[in-house]
C-alpha cells in the first residue's frame, strides 16, 4: 500500500517495502517496553540524522494486525534537541491518548519528534524530515493502517498541524488542533473533507480564540464539517483537559481516511438528501437530520441559509437528536449554503464553553430569466452632453426573485455601486471627452444584464489649469520629463534607485511603475514636479487617476506611496520625507493586506479599496488662502473647504470632507511629488494628472 504524495515531496514515491512476516515476528527494538508513560517512549533519530523523535510501539505489536498512528506536535517552548521536553509533563496532557487503560482497549502508535528550534514544525525543511520519520515507521512496522494516521497539535504545534493539512491533505484520516488557528483562512476548501476537531480558550491571551474561530468558520464555509470545543476559561493551557474530554479518543479512533465515522459529535443532514448537494425548482425546502453529542447532550440545533443575494437568514430547528426545519426559501436561480449546527456541553464544568459541529448542504434551484436594467435619468437616449465634472445616473432594474445590486463603471475610471436596486441612483465622475458609463443589474443567480450610456464632458475652458498631463502624446517615460524648465505638462523628475523598480507608459497610455518587493535602502521611487506651478497657486485641486495590482502589501505599510504637496526645491531621496516646514499636506496609501488599500489623511485610514487593477478617480482639494472656500462637491452638492483645511474625494465620494491640514502647515502649494520607499511587490498606474488653482465650481 502507498501513502499520497506530499506536496512537499512531489518527486518521491511513497512506495512501501514491507518486510516479511517471519523477521517482524522476532522484530525486538533495544530500550522499549511496553507501557505508556513518557519514560517508555523509546528514543529515536529521523533517517541521514534527522529529527529526533520519540516512539511509543504498542504492547503486544503483530504486524499481522493494523494500528492507528497518532503523531503528536508539542508547543514553541518545547524545542531543542534533547528529545525530552516534547514529552515534558505528559507532552502536555496529550498522553491521555496512550493511557494504559487506553491502550489497553485500543492500542496505537504514538510519534512526538522534536523541533530544533523555536521555528518549530512550520519551516519547510524540518516538515520535510518528520515525513522522513513517517516514510521510515510505516517502512518498518507493516501494522501501521496508513489510512488511520491521526495529527494533533498544541500551540505552536496546532499551527503545524493545519499546515501539514494544508500541506498533505489526503494523508491523515482526522486532526486535533489546539490553542492556534490555521492562518490561511483562503484553504479552508482544501480541508473540507477531513474530520477535524479544534479546541481553544475563549479567554487565551497568548493566541486568540478569534485564530480558531475563522479557520473554523472557513472550512465550515466551504462545506467542510468541523468539531470545534469553545472552552470559556483555561487561558493557553487547556491541553491536559482537552486531550483527556471524554469522547475524544474513541471519535479520533473511529476516523478511517476517506470513510464517514458514525461516532459522535456528529451532525447529519438526511432530507432532503443525505448528499452534499440538491437542486430543485421549489420556492422552499425543508431540513430535516439527527445530532449526536457523543457523551455530551446535544442543547440546540441552529440553521443558517446563506444567500447570495439579500444576506444570510439564520433560525432554530425543532428537536435536538431529531430535528427539522421549517420551509427555508430559496431565491430563483441561486445557489444556498444550508448549515445546520448543533451545540452541547464543553465537557469540561471548570471551563465551560461549548462543542459544535454542523453539516452543509448546498441547494440550487432552478435558473430563471436574469434581470433587467435600464437608466432613465438624465436621458433615456443612447447619448448626453454636459459641461458638469460629475453626473447623476438613474434608473429601474427588475428580477423575477429581487435584484441584489445595481453596479456602474466608466471606461476612463471609477466604479462603484448604486444606492437601491429596483430603483437606483449613483453619481459618477467623469473625465474630459468621451465617457461609456455601464449600469449592470446582479439577481441571485449571478446573472447580469447591463444598460449603457455615452456621456461627453466638454470641459470648460479654465484659465486655472497649471498642471495637466495623459500620457498620451508620447510612450517614451523621457518625454514627459524636463529636469530644469518642464512644461505645463512635464514633470522635474520621474526616477527610481537600482530595486526601486521600473516606470514605463502602458499600450493603454497610463503611466506605470512596476515594483520588486526590494527591503534594500536603493528601493525608492519617486515622481517630483517641483518648478514652482503658476502663482503660486492658494487653493489647490489635484485629481488623477490611480490603478493597484499585485501586490503583496500588508496592514503596517502605513507609507506604501505618498503624495506630497508643498514647496519643493530639488529632486529629493524617495525614502526622505519632506521637512515640516516645507509640507502643507501629505496623502498617505496604506496596505490592507495583498487584495487592498487604503487613503490615509492625518493618521485615520479611510474604507478599504480594491488592490486588483481597479481604476479610482481621486481629487484631492487643499485650501491655504486663508479663508474658507466654497466650492460644488463632485456629487453636486455645495461644500465649504476651511482655511488650512483639506477634502479627499474618490469616484465622486468625499472620504476626507474638511479636515485640518497637517499640524503647523505654513508651506505654499507650489509643488507636489509621489514617492515609494516600502518593500512591497506591486504594480501602479497613474493617469489624467490635472491640477488647478482653484476648488471645482
Amino acid at each position: 500500500m502507498a501513502l499520497p504524495t506530499s506536496p512537499t515531496r512531489q518527486l518521491r514515491s511513497w512506495s512501501l517495502r514491507l518486510l516479511s512476516s517471519l523477521a517482524l515476528l522476532t522484530l525486538t527494538l533495544p530500550g522499549v517496553t511496553w507501557a505508556a508513560t513518557a519514560s517508555d517512549f523509546v528514543a529515536r533519530t529521523g533517517p541521514d540524522g534527522g529529527l529526533p523523535y520519540r516512539l511509543l510501539v504498542p504492547a503486544g505489536y503483530a504486524p499481522t494486525q493494523k494500528y492507528p498512528l497518532i503523531l503528536f506536535f508539542h508547543g514553541a517552548d518545547q524545542f531543542g534537541t534533547d528529545n525530552q521536553k516534547q514529552l515534558d509533563h505528559n507532552a502536555n496532557g496529550a498522553l491521555a491518548l496512550v493511557s494504559d487503560a487506553a491502550q489497553a482497549a485500543a492500542p496505537v502508535f504514538m510519534v512526538a519528534p522534536q523541533a530544533p528550534s523555536r521555528g518549530g514544525f512550520r519551516d519547510g525543511a524540518v516538515r520535510e524530515q518528520v515525513q522522513d520519520i513517517l516514510d521510515q515507521l510505516v517502512q518498518e512496522f507493516p501494522g501501521i493502517d496508513v489510512d488511520r494516521l491521526y495529527i494533533t497539535g498544541l500551540s505552536q504545534g496546532g499551527a503545524a498541524t493545519w499546515d501539514y493539512l494544508f500541506a498533505s491533505p489526503h494523508t491523515f484520516a482526522a486532526a486535533i488542533p489546539m490553542s492556534q488557528g490555521g492562518g490561511d483562512t483562503t484553504r479552508g476548501a482544501t480541508v473540507a473533507h477531513l474530520p477535524i476537531w479544534v479546541f481553544h480558550a475563549a479567554n487565551d491571551t497568548t493566541v486568540r480564540v478569534a485564530s480558531s474561530d475563522a479557520i473554523v468558520n472557513a472550512v465550515r464555509a466551504a462545506g467542510g464539517s468541523v468539531i470545534f470545543t469553545r472552552y470559556a476559561q483555561g487561558e493557553h493551557g487547556i491541553w491536559p483537559v482537552a486531550y483527556a474530554r471524554p469522547g475524544l479518543r474513541e471519535w479520533l479512533l473511529s476516523q478511517r481516511r476517506g470513510v464517514p465515522s458514525t461516532v459522535g459529535p456528529r451532525l447529519v443532514i438526511t432530507a432532503p438528501t443525505d448528499g452534499p448537494t440538491f437542486t430543485t425548482t421549489a420556492a422552499s425546502v425543508a431540513l430535516a437530520g439527527v445530532a449526536d453529542g457523543g457523551p455530551s447532550a446535544v442543547t440546540q440545533v441552529t440553521w443558517k441559509n446563506g444567500r447570495k443575494c439579500g444576506g444570510t437568514l439564520t433560525g432554530t430547528a425543532a428537536g435536538t437528536t431529531a430535528w427539522s426545519t421549517a420551509a427555508l426559501g430559496l431565491q430563483n436561480g441561486a445557489t444556498h449554503s444550508l448549515a445546520v449546527e448543533a451545540q452541547s456541553p464543553s465537557g469540561s464544568d471548570a471551563y465551560g464553553g461549548v462543542t459544535t459541529f454542523n453539516d452543509v448542504l448546498t441547494v440550487t434551484r432552478g435558473v430563471d430569466a436574469p434581470p433587467t436594467v435600464s437608466i432613465t435619468g438624465p436621458t433615456t437616449a443612447a447619448t448626453w452632453t454636459t459641461t458638469a465634472p460629475t453626473l447623476t445616473l438613474s434608473g429601474r432594474a427588475a428580477d423575477a426573485t429581487g435584484v441584489c445590486k445595481v453596479t456602474w463603471t466608466n471606461d476612463r475610471g471609477g466604479s462603484g455601486t448604486a444606492t437601491g436596486a429596483t430603483t437606483w441612483s449613483a453619481n459618477v465622475s467623469l473625465q474630459p471627452g468621451t465617457n461609456l458609463l455601464t449600469v449592470t443589474a446582479w439577481d441571485g443567480a449571478e446573472q447580469t444584464t447591463s444598460d449603457t450610456l455615452v456621456v461627453t464632458y466638454s470641459a470648460p475652458a479654465e484659465q486655472d489649469v497649471v498642471f495637466a498631463q495623459d500620457f498620451q502624446s508620447s510612450f517614451a517615460v523621457a518625454d514627459h520629463v524636463n529636469a530644469s524648465a518642464p512644461d505645463q505638462g512635464q514633470f522635474n523628475d520621474v526616477g527610481a534607485e537600482a530595486q526601486g523598480g521600473a516606470w514605463s507608459i502602458t499600450p493603454g497610455g497610463r503611466l506605470q511603475l512596476a515594483r520588486t518587493g526590494s527591503s534594500a535602502t536603493d528601493n525608492d521611487a519617486s515622481l517630483t514636479r517641483h518648478t514652482d506651478l503658476a502663482g503660486p497657486p492658494s487653493v489647490l485641486h489635484l485629481r488623477f487617476s490611480l490603478a493597484v495590482s499585485g501586490w503583496t502589501a500588508s496592514t503596517y505599510q502605513s507609507a506604501a506611496c505618498v503624495l506630497e504637496v508643498g514647496r519643493i526645491s530639488s529632486v529629493l531621496d524617495g525614502n526622505t520625507a519632506l521637512p515640516a516646514t516645507d509640507l502643507f499636506q501629505a496623502l498617505s496609501v496604506q496596505g490592507k493586506g495583498p487584495g487592498g488599500f487604503a487613503f490615509v489623511v492625518n493618521g485615520t485610514q479611510s474604507a478599504s479599496f480594491l488592490a486588483d487593477g481597479t481604476v479610482y478617480v481621486v481629487s484631492y482639494l487643499l485650501n491655504r488662502s486663508g479663508a474658507s472656500r466654497s466650492y460644488l462637491g463632485l456629487d453636486g452638492s455645495s461644500r465649504t473647504l476651511d482655511a488650512d483645511h483639506v477634502a479627499l474625494w474618490v469616484d465622486g465620494v468625499p472620504l476626507f470632507d474638511n479636515v485640518p491640514a497637517a499640524a503647523g502647515a505654513t508651506s505654499a502649494l507650489s509643488d507636489f511629488r509621489l514617492r515609494w520607499s516600502q518593500p512591497e511587490n506591486g504594480t501602479w498606474l497613474l493617469d489624467d494628472f490635472v491640477v488647478r488653482s482653484a476648488l471645482p465650481r
